[in-house]
C-alpha cells in the first residue's frame, strides 16, 4: 500500500519532453515508461522488481508489446546498491520528497503533544479537597469513609485508536483478495495462487478506481468469470484491471456475452467466497487496531 504522499510526484516536464531518449520511443513505449515511474514512486522501496512478467504488467503494456519495448524503456532504469531496478534521478527526488513528509510529520506530533493536557490524576484549587479530576474521564468524588464513587473499572479508556483511511483500505484489500483467492482454488486446486508486487498493486489501483463496489458485486464478477471460457490458470495481475468485462454475465472465448444456465457449484463458491473474505476483512480490522 502507498502512503499519502506518494498519491503525487514531480514531473518536470521539459526535461521529460526534453529527452532526446524520450522523444526516439515509440508513443506506446512512453506510456510504458510513465507507468513504470508512477510504480516505482508508490513502491516501498522505490524500485521495480526484476522479473519481466511483473514489469510487463506494472507497465501495462502486456507480454506482447513489453517484449517488443521493453529492452528500450530499461534502458532509462539503473539498479541500486542491491540490484533492484530503478530510475535513479527518481529515486533521489523520491527520498527528499519522503524526507519532507517525514519532518512535516514529525513536527505535526510534536506540536499536538506540547498541546495535549496533562493526562495525570491532578487536584483542582477551584474544587473542594476531596474532590479529584481526572483529565478525559468522569469527577470522582472522595465520600467520608475514604471510598470513590466510581472504580477505576468504571472509567472509559482514553482516546480509542480510531479507524484510518490507511486501516480501511487495508481491511477493503484483504477481503478483495481473500475473495480471488476462493475463485483461484475453486478452479486450480492445490495449486497456490501466484501473487507478487504486480498483482497487490494492480488490485490497489483497481480499488481506488471503484471506492463503492462492494464484495458482494465483487465476487459477482468472479463467478461470472468462473462460468466464462477463459485461461483461468492466468495470474491475477493480468486480469484484475479488467474484471468488470465480467459485470454483466459470463463471456466466451471471443469476449462475448454468452447465455449459459447457472453453474451447479456457483452458490457454493460465492459462500465460500464470501466466507474468507469476511474473515480476511475481520482479521485486517484486528491487526489495523492493534498495529
Amino acid at each position: 500500500m502507498s502512503e499519502r504522499w506518494q498519491q503525487w510526484m514531480p514531473f518536470h516536464i521539459d526535461r521529460f519532453r526534453g529527452s532526446p531518449d524520450v522523444q526516439a520511443m515509440h508513443p506506446i513505449a512512453r506510456c510504458g515508461y510513465i507507468y513504470l515511474l508512477t510504480a516505482q514512486w508508490q513502491s516501498s522501496t522505490c524500485t521495480l522488481p526484476r522479473d519481466s512478467e511483473d514489469l510487463s504488467a506494472l507497465s501495462g503494456l502486456g507480454d506482447e508489446l513489453w517484449e517488443k519495448y521493453g529492452p528500450k524503456i530499461l534502458r532509462k532504469f539503473g539498479t541500486d546498491a542491491q540490484g533492484n531496478i530503478c530510475n535513479l534521478v527518481l529515486i533521489e527526488e523520491w527520498k527528499e520528497a519522503k524526507r519532507i513528509f517525514e519532518a512535516r510529520q514529525s513536527s505535526a506530533r510534536r506540536t499536538n503533544t506540547a498541546r495535549s493536557p496533562s493526562r495525570s490524576p491532578s487536584r483542582s484549587p477551584s474544587r473542594p479537597a476531596d474532590t479529584i479530576t481526572l483529565t478525559g474521564t468522569s469527577t470522582l468524588t472522595e465520600t467520608k469513609t475514604n471510598t470513590l464513587a466510581l472504580t477505576s473499572d468504571d472509567v472509559p479508556a482514553e482516546n480509542p485508536k480510531k479507524r484510518t483511511k490507511t486501516s480501511e483500505a487495508k481491511t477493503r484489500h484483504s477481503s478483495f483478495k481473500a475473495a480471488l483467492e476462493s475463485y483461484w482454488k475453486s478452479k486450480n486446486g492445490v495449486v497456490e495462487m501466484p501473487w507478487g508486487p504486480a498483482e497487490g498493486r494492480n488490485l490497489e489501483m483497481w480499488l481506488r478506481e471503484s471506492p463503492n463496489t462492494t464484495i458482494e458485486q465483487f465476487t459477482g464478477f468472479l463467478r461470472n468469470r468462473f462460468r466464462s471460457d477463459v485461461n483461468h490458470s492466468e495470474r491475477p495481475s493480468r486480469w484484475i484491471g479488467n474484471i468488470t468485462n465480467f459485470a454483466s454475465g459470463p463471456i466466451d472465448k471471443y469476449g462475448k456475452p454468452k447465455e449459459t444456465q447457472s453453474h451447479p457449484l456457483s452458490p457454493r463458491i460465492d459462500v465460500i467466497a464470501e466466507i474468507r473474505a469476511r474473515n480476511a476483512a475481520a482479521q485486517a480490522e484486528v491487526e489495523a487496531a492493534h498495529g
